[in-house]
């Protein structure tokens, strides 16, 4: 992974009102000066605000640079907003209408982080600040090191190509989706691997995903088999506009199927009404279903 050091940042992210900031600042986007006024302050800011969002060239890495300027400009100008008692969120809104409450929390807060934030500027804006902020949540949390571990041969270089800096977003966004299943999910009773490995074929959980998870009717197996069926349809089993139903039909079927005699096994009982013979009717078919599969695989493979 590339090297961050998250604790050295915390309280300056916490606090976002360092001195130092301001030196960071060009000449080009505009400088602060303490013995400016609020409002001559406000402006300056505005007309470094326009200058650099006409000069981004393009480039993601200089659209974020340019974010994190007026970020160091509006750490600073906070500082002297409450220091004359006003209050910072009204201001910077009746101050600064053209940026979002977001959007200004967002450059204000990787403006803070300061060096250490550099080697994610070609991820933009909202990836960078997604992906430290979990950095920071979850730094004492072992499955980050586990999914840093995993991914290590992606994350432990800057990327250079647009091929790897593709193949860099896509783990940083698993490490990102992961933590939001976690932090949706109220139980530990999962497999964290599968987990990954759904989110790895693109796949997103959804509010009906989330509270079928927490239902404490439902056991870990039946969120292993819910995981599966995502797993092989690329989307949940929840969702009831599905684009192939025909695959999924029959993926539906042998899951409830697989699902049903783990209960009679679990329970200790089998319905009097199944019969011997059409046991083994079905397994039978499934044999040849298996086979014929192993089969199509094999000559796939060889040629």
């Amino acid at each position: 992974m590339l090297d961050l050091d998250i604790e050295k940042t915390i309280s300056t992210a916490e606090n976002c009102d360092t001195d130092t900031v301001i030196v960071i600042c060009s000449d080009e986007a505009g400088m602060l000066h303490r013995e400016s006024t609020l409002d001559e302050q406000a402006y300056e800011i505005g007309q470094s605000f326009c200058k650099l969002m006409q000069n981004d060239q393009g480039l993601m890495e200089i659209k974020t640079a340019n974010w994190i300027q007026i970020g160091h400009l509006l750490i600073v100008h906070r500082r002297h907003v409450e220091e004359k008692g006003y209050f910072w969120t009204k201001w910077a809104v009746d101050y600064f209408p053209f940026i979002k409450s977001r959007r200004r929390e967002q450059c204000m807060k990787l403006a803070a982080y300061g060096d250490e934030a550099v080697p994610y500027f070609f991820m933009g804006l909202d990836r960078a600040y997604d992906y430290l902020n979990k950095c920071y949540k979850y730094r004492n949390d072992p499955d980050l090191d586990y999914l840093h571990h995993k991914y290590a041969g992606v994350l432990e270089d800057q990327p250079q190509t647009e091929e790897e800096r593709t193949v860099f977003n896509v783990k940083i966004d698993i490490i990102k989706n992961y933590f939001k299943f976690k932090n949706q999910v109220n139980r530990h009773d999962y497999d964290r691997n599968l987990v990954i490995d759904v989110l790895e074929t693109g796949c997103k959980f959804t509010k009906q995903d989330y509270d079928f998870i927490n239902k404490t009717s439902v056991s870990p197996g039946k969120i292993a088999i819910h995981l599966d069926r995502m797993l092989f349809t690329g989307s949940s089993p929840l969702n009831t506009t599905q684009s192939s139903p025909a695959k999924i039909s029959i993926y539906d079927l042998l899951c409830e199927l697989s699902e049903t005699v783990s209960e009679f096994e679990t329970k200790g009982t089998i319905p009097e009404y199944l019969r011997i013979d059409f046991l083994n009717m079905v397994i039978g078919r499934l044999l040849k279903l298996r086979d014929r599969i192993k089969f199509e695989s094999t000559q796939l493979k060889e040629s």
